[in-house]
């Protein structure tokens, strides 16, 4: 276990935001970030299995930097397609997890408010 590892975490957890009455998470974290803290992330899973642990919480998505790009992690739940979400991003998976790299160039911020608005639209759209 590397020390830096659970300053990542935490870091990335620090950055977590709830939408959508607290149905969906989103959490991320920068490179500058990362470097400031002296933290790693090595591995987003963690993050996204603590923020799915949360009662509300029906859908989950975590941002950060990989090779240069904005790479989204999304998990859901119970009802929450989030390989649709994944698609509209330009990824894909499975109904319960998926993935999106977004293209060179997009900032956090940029990634971060298409991936709400995306996410935002799929809760809005719970099943009877």
């Amino acid at each position: 276990n590397d020390p830096g590892a659970p300053l990542g975490i935490a870091l990335a957890l620090s950055s977590t935001e709830y939408i959508c009455d607290g149905l969906v998470a989103i959490g991320y974290v920068t490179p500058d970030a990362l470097q400031k803290s002296h933290g790693l992330l090595e591995e987003t899973d963690e993050v996204l299995d603590i923020l799915r642990a949360v009662k509300t919480v029906e859908a989950v998505a975590f941002l950060c930097f990989r090779d240069g790009q904005v790479k989204a992690s999304f998990r859901s739940k119970r009802w929450l397609d989030v390989n649709q979400v994944a698609r509209k991003c330009g990824g894909g998976g499975h109904v319960r997890a998926a993935g999106a790299t977004f293209a060179a160039g997009v900032s956090m911020q940029e990634a971060l408010n298409e991936v709400r608005g995306h996410l935002s639209e799929a809760a809005s759209q719970p099943p009877e």
